[in-house]
């Protein structure tokens, strides 16, 4: 491994305003954590391998996110950062974190599935059998993802489901229940919710049943040619099916009154939403 030497600033050199040494900025924290010698050999080297090579387990296909593929619009090169790979005993390579860089490259350049990609490959005992490498490989990227900065309710959602959490799985199934996705999680088939944190919410308050009545009535909305406030290709919002399953709870609970008064609420929910 090459090593960078008698380059930049040594630390008692003036620096422009705009930098600060980031070993400086270490020493300066205060820390004293025990140290151990690294072995700079494990660092796993750089390998360019085309698209066309790449796998990804069945159980990631779930986790692509379909907005970020489609508002990329390009593929930049200089923002592709090495992709993480297992070798397999079989001799394929299965992409454990990196594969919406991987579609990118296959979507928007002319190279296609030729498309060289920066790789990080790790490789498999050659004992292993296939839901061994899927375990290991389902660990890291659980790891890597639990890693970054910025992540969000649904990233930590797709990380937890691959390291099999019990309570994502949970979710999961909820979701599946509900017949909705959130970014690809849940039912793929269903339509589309925007609004994760209420739609669990609601889910949580008024139960299966009254979430499913309110996603029906949202849909049939959506469908209806004389409301234009929602058309039927963009996502349900999530506060809105939690404001409809409060109402269906409240009509199931008996909080209302009689059958007539349930009656007139359905015809209002159904012809004057909108």
């Amino acid at each position: 491994m090459s090593v960078l030497v008698n380059s930049g600033n040594p630390l008692n050199a003036t620096l422009p305003p705009s930098l600060v040494s980031i070993t400086n900025l270490a020493l300066d924290l205060g820390l004293s954590p025990k140290k151990k010698l690294f072995d700079v050999d494990t660092y796993i080297p750089i390998t360019y391998i085309p698209a066309n090579k790449l796998f990804v387990d069945k159980e990631f296909q779930r986790l692509v996110i379909m907005s970020f593929i489609k508002g990329a619009k390009e593929f930049d090169g200089t923002m592709a950062r090495p992709l993480y790979v297992f070798l397999r005993p079989n001799g394929e390579y299965a992409v454990a974190d990196g594969q919406h860089t991987t579609i990118l490259g296959i979507l928007y350049t002319t190279q296609g599935g030729e498309l060289p990609l920066p790789c990080q490959v790790i490789e498999h005992p050659k004992n292993f059998t296939e839901q061994q490498c899927i375990d290991v490989e389902a660990v890291k990227f659980g790891k890597l993802n639990k890693n970054r900065r910025n992540v969000t309710k649904i990233d930590q959602l797709r990380a937890n489901i691959a390291l099999k959490d019990e309570t994502a799985l949970e979710i999961l199934e909820a979701l599946v229940d509900m017949g909705v996705h959130v970014e690809n999680l849940g039912d793929s088939d269903g339509p589309e919710v925007f609004g994760y944190d209420k739609l669990m919410e609601a889910h949580k308050t008024y139960g299966l049943s009254c979430v499913r009545k309110s996603i029906h009535l949202y849909r049939k909305i959506q469908k209806d040619n004389r409301f234009k406030w929602n058309g039927i290709d963009k996502p349900l919002n999530g506060g809105l099916i939690g404001g409809l399953s409060a109402v269906f709870y409240l009509m199931d609970g008996q909080f209302i009154g009689g059958a007539a008064k349930k009656d007139a609420l359905n015809e209002y929910l159904e012809d004057y939403l909108g």
